[in-house]
């Protein structure tokens, strides 16, 4: 089977590429894109939320800059908006601009997926994380 290989750009800031290239070789990769399709693949196959039903629990972690305008208000109006899914939230100060929130879930998979999409789509996340499992083992 041949792979037809398609060719795109990325931008993103100078200290994020560099922060990658430093990754990207203390872990082997070859180069940047076989890091970006390594990357790829574990993000797809990180989206199996989509996939489960019924009832679910665990954890979304995400990495926020509060300075980004009406981040934090977003933030906290989802948290009211799935007060029925996130059953705990842990916040951490990691430095002037970051913080750090742990949100404990529980509920209906599609909840769980639709507050995921929402913070992924927030602006000034930075990073957004979800462990999930069925209530079915």
């Amino acid at each position: 089977m041949t792979m037809h290989l398609v060719r795109f750009g990325v931008s993103m800031e100078a200290q994020l590429l560099e922060a990658f290239d430093r990754t990207l070789a203390r872990e082997g990769f070859a180069n940047r894109s076989e890091a970006l399709r390594h990357l790829v693949r574990r993000f797809v196959s990180e989206q199996h939320l989509e996939h489960l039903e019924g009832e679910v629990f665990g954890a979304v972690t995400i990495v926020y800059d509060y300075t980004v305008r009406n981040c934090t208000k977003r933030l906290l109006e989802l948290e009211h908006a799935f007060r029925d899914t996130i059953a705990s939230t842990t916040h951490v100060h990691c430095n002037t601009k970051t913080c750090l929130e742990v949100m404990l879930v529980r509920g209906n998979a599609a909840s769980v997926a639709a507050l995921v999409r929402e913070l992924q789509n927030l602006r000034g996340i930075k990073s957004c994380h979800v462990t999930c499992v069925s209530s079915h083992g």
